[in-house]
């Protein structure tokens, strides 16, 4: 007498369904694979109901239900596809591998942002995000009481929509302590991890004359225009920073490199000091200053890696 084995009815309509709908994928451009994996209980359904039918519904006196080697290797095999099955649904990996294999970078621009001064400000402190993985801080000059941020950067996405909600999502926000306004940088999206991102950004911020500045770097990197500095600017730990002058500013600035006497470069003649040491980091420094026409604007950099100062004419 023939003997049934389990799970030879399940794995022939398995086989069924998934040759049927890898067919309709390839002829009619059809998305299958994300219903594969959604509907995965649907083969422990329909081995548990070809063991009841059987079992219940034989003829047979004593069921010739047979769990033979092959048997049991089929089961673990449906026990090991159900769990991976699950484990790549409820994580979403089939998705993000889809939109990894169709995305493409895209160069996309930043929405301007404008936040407007009270005239009893002082000062303004920007704060620029350290998570930025390739980023440069642009500095213009703007209009007085009004800061504007712009800029554009790379995206990978699926799409260029998606490229710019990506990059218009993140803020600028503001908050007013006494006479200071602290302005800070929400973190964009990084493409990292199979999921769509910013792969490089630039932002030009257009900062007021009639203001004293602070700006925390935070290891990145930044351009300054010349006639951008007015009144008392303190720039703090950037990676680095290039100063573009023109030979009629009234500019006096100083700057503390770490740790590299090749570290103050540019056009101009830097008046070094010797190297120094810091007793608390161990780390060693060279301070110079370099000074343009009268010097009534003064820019403070303290713990770059290299500052650039060139003279446009």
């Amino acid at each position: 007498m023939r003997k049934w084995r389990v799970g030879n009815l399940s794995s022939g309509i398995m086989f069924i369904i998934l040759g049927v709908g890898l067919l309709a994928s390839l002829l009619k451009g059809v998305e299958i694979t994300e219903y594969i994996f959604k509907f995965w209980p649907v083969v422990l359904i329909i081995l548990g109901f070809e063991i009841i039918a059987y079992v219940y519904f034989s003829k047979e006196e004593q069921s010739k239900v047979k769990y033979d080697v092959l048997s049991m290797f089929m089961i673990i095999l449906v026990g090991i596809f159900s769990i991976g099955a699950y484990t790549i649904y409820s994580l979403d990996i089939m998705s993000k591998l889809s939109s990894c294999i169709h995305r493409q970078e895209y160069s996309t621009l930043i929405n301007d942002q404008e936040i407007d001064l009270d005239n009893n400000i002082k000062k303004v402190i920007v704060d620029y995000p350290r998570h930025y993985t390739y980023a440069t801080l642009d500095i213009k000059e703007g209009v007085n009481n009004k800061v504007i941020v712009s800029g554009k950067g790379t995206v990978l996405a699926t799409s260029k929509e998606e490229s710019e909600n990506i990059i218009n999502s993140s803020k600028i926000k503001s908050r007013k302590v006494g006479d200071n306004l602290y302005i800070e940088f929400e973190d964009l999206a990084r493409a990292e991890n199979l999921n769509s991102g910013v792969t490089w950004v630039e932002h030009t911020i257009f900062l007021p004359g009639n203001k004293n500045i602070e700006i925390e770097g935070n290891n990145q990197n930044i351009n300054i225009d010349g006639d951008a500095v007015k009144n008392k600017w303190i720039i703090k730990r950037p990676s680095g920073v290039d100063i573009n002058i023109d030979t009629e500013d009234s500019l006096d600035i100083f700057a503390t490199v770490k740790n590299n006497s090749n570290g103050l470069i540019g056009n101009v003649e830097w008046n070094k000091s010797d190297e120094l040491q810091d007793e608390e980091s161990d780390n060693s420094y060279i301070k110079g200053n370099v000074k343009f026409n009268e010097g009534l604007n003064k820019i403070y950099i303290t713990q770059c890696e290299e500052v650039k100062v060139n003279t446009l004419y």
